[in-house]
């Protein structure tokens, strides 16, 4: 269902095929969105629009710029990450891919099925929160240095392609990302060397990990063998 603001000149809701949200801005915003609803029969976003007018699917990746093409079916989970529009690479990147040889993974998911409670867990006292947050500083460089060498010892592995490095806003410049975050590394005591390990590592275009920032969820690693929890300690692996 939409909401519409015709007095702001904005008209926005979500797309009734991939939930994606969609948005028509200025003076005739309303005047699009009742075209879009007599054309389409439907609350559609562009890329559906698109879609509905060519027969299928046709678009850049909004993380690294491939060209995407296919049926709804072939891109269903591509289009709405986080309400980017990505390739299946910058996808895989985002929700990141599980590994069941990566240290800090493994001991991230030991602790949480041992309830070892977090660094930060149940501490009130502004004095010894403060102290946790230099010492996770403090953690963040050793984990970033340390992911710095990994890398280039391992270009063939992370950068086959000779992808260019470089700051977010540079088109076309990739970023080293770990797939645990570091902060969740910190929380549950993962050793530096672990969290910067090559099998927690990830060379990504800068628009996929500003987009990922903190964001993870073991369930949604691609390839997570385990069920969908009910508890925190069910961690079986699937029949």
């Amino acid at each position: 269902m939409s909401r519409k603001h015709r007095g702001t000149g904005i008209v926005f809701g979500y797309c009734d095929q991939c939930e994606r949200l969609w948005m028509f801005e200025g003076n005739d915003a309303y005047e699009r969105y009742r075209e879009m609803r007599r054309t389409h029969r439907a609350e559609l976003c562009r890329h559906c629009c698109h879609a509905k007018s060519w027969g299928a699917y046709r678009y850049d990746c909004e993380g690294c710029g491939t060209s995407v093409s296919g049926s709804f079916a072939d891109v269903v989970d591509l289009l709405n990450v986080a309400g980017k529009t990505f390739c299946r690479s910058c996808m895989t990147a985002f929700f990141g891919r599980y590994d069941a040889e990566n240290p800090a993974l493994t001991m991230v998911l030991a602790s949480i099925s041992a309830k070892v409670p977090t660094r930060t867990e149940k501490i009130w006292r502004s004095d010894i929160l403060g102290q946790l947050a230099r010492e996770e500083l403090r953690y963040g460089g050793v984990v970033r240095r340390l992911s710095k060498a990994n890398f280039k010892n391992n270009l063939s592995r992370l950068n086959p392609d000779g992808r260019a490095m470089g700051r977010s806003g540079v088109a076309g410049s990739y970023q080293i990302d770990h797939i645990v975050p570091i902060s969740d590394c910190w929380e549950h005591r993962v050793p530096a060397e672990s969290a910067a390990d090559v099998r927690n590592l990830q060379f990504i275009p800068w628009q996929v990990n500003i987009s990922r920032g903190n964001r993870f969820s073991f369930e949604k690693l691609i390839g997570w063998p385990y069920p969908i929890k009910t508890k925190k300690s069910s961690l079986r692996p699937a029949a």
